[in-house]
């Protein structure tokens, strides 16, 4: 059975004043500084850049994802096994998804819950992912969806008229 994830809809790509944009720019200047470093610990040999930033993705907080596109719209799959629905949220604007996630875990001498103990150690952390995917095409974002399944996020967006697309062009150039 899915849940459904409420998506936060900004029409206007340029609208960037919602905490989630600071977040993700402070993400990728880890994930930059982290690509560095790896790219300085294999001796800055330039051929295998992009593989340093893809690790980098990896081991800041990229969850698994795949982006696929068909006719209509594009359907975005993200693995987030062991995240509830109200940890999880979902920006879009014409170009762009953007999913982040959070959990926390009780530690250090606290009781998780009403009589089960004390934890003394415990290897779970905070969990906190974000993923930023850059749509080849706009979308409407009147007509984005969410849901979890089984830890896995499905977000389905429509792609933005074509006629509409035009109009906010030509819009925009006079």
């Amino acid at each position: 059975m899915s849940t459904t994830i409420a998506v936060q809809k900004i029409p206007d790509a340029t609208q960037r004043t919602e905490p989630v944009f600071a977040a993700i720019d402070r993400l990728l200047d880890d994930v930059r500084s982290r690509a560095y470093e790896l790219f300085a610990q294999r001796g800055s040999h330039e051929r295998s850049a992009q593989d340093d930033w893809l690790e980098a993705e990896r081991q800041i907080a990229w969850p698994a994802a795949e982006l696929v596109e068909d006719d209509a719209g594009y359907r975005l799959e993200v693995a987030l096994p062991g995240y509830c629905p109200q940890e999880i949220g979902v920006t879009v604007t014409p170009q762009e998804i953007i999913v982040s996630a959070a959990s926390e875990q009780q530690t250090g001498g606290k009781p998780v819950r009403p009589g089960a103990g004390v934890v003394r150690w415990s290897e779970f952390r905070s969990d906190r992912v974000c993923r930023r995917i850059e749509l080849p095409g706009a979308i409407d974002t009147n007509q984005v969806t969410a849901a979890l399944e089984n830890g896995l996020l499905t977000v389905k967006a429509a792609k933005q008229a074509q006629a509409h697309a035009e109009s906010t062009a030509l819009a925009a150039a006079a």
